[in-house]
């Protein structure tokens, strides 16, 4: 009886451990720049929460990148003195909005 008690105290725990794995829809990526375009992903991203920040840290004004949210891609400014790496933190899109529907498998 004690045995039992235990082993389903047990997977509670573990039960509980796993619920609270939750993944967020905010993600953040650390890219070198090279050239004055950066595509920061394959799908279109949220125009609702966008930042840059530099190595140091310090958000990036708007007034040095331009962002197209549909291509999901940084344009800098000519005038912008390229860094060696920025931060890029964005809001994805969920999957259901940006996944392909067809009616027939394409395979």
């Amino acid at each position: 009886m004690l045995n039992r008690t235990f082993l389903w105290l047990f997977l509670f725990c573990v039960s509980l451990g796993v619920a609270q794995e939750i993944e967020t829809p905010y993600k953040s990526k650390k890219v070198a720049v090279q050239k004055d375009t950066v595509t920061i992903d394959n799908v279109p991203i949220n125009k609702a929460f966008f930042k840059i920040e530099d190595s140091q840290g310090q958000i990036i004004d708007t007034s040095n990148y331009f962002v197209d949210f549909s291509k999901a891609k940084l344009y800098f400014k000519t005038n912008f003195p390229l860094q060696d790496s920025v931060k890029i933190r964005y809001l994805k899109f969920p999957d259901f909005l940006t996944k392909t529907y067809s009616v027939y498998d394409k395979n």
